[in-house]
């Protein structure tokens, strides 16, 4: 991938992190212009951060055994 398209892919990627995850499809889909590709590369992220982010809580919410 190239260089500017990795920066694309990150801008993509925080601009709809900030969004609510209910609007975020629709931001997607306007933001990639019918870019499958783009649009693919940026979901992938996201799936990757909403899995890391369960994972997360899951590890906090392990009770300490004493």
């Amino acid at each position: 991938m190239s260089p500017d398209r990795w920066r694309e892919v990150e801008r993509l990627y925080h601009a709809a992190l900030e969004r609510d995850p209910e609007f975020r499809v629709a931001f997607l889909a306007e933001a990639v212009d019918s870019d499958e590709e783009l649009l693919d590369e940026v979901q992938s992220l996201l799936e990757q951060h909403s899995a890391d982010s369960r994972l997360d809580r899951a590890v906090y919410s392990i009770p300490e055994v004493p």
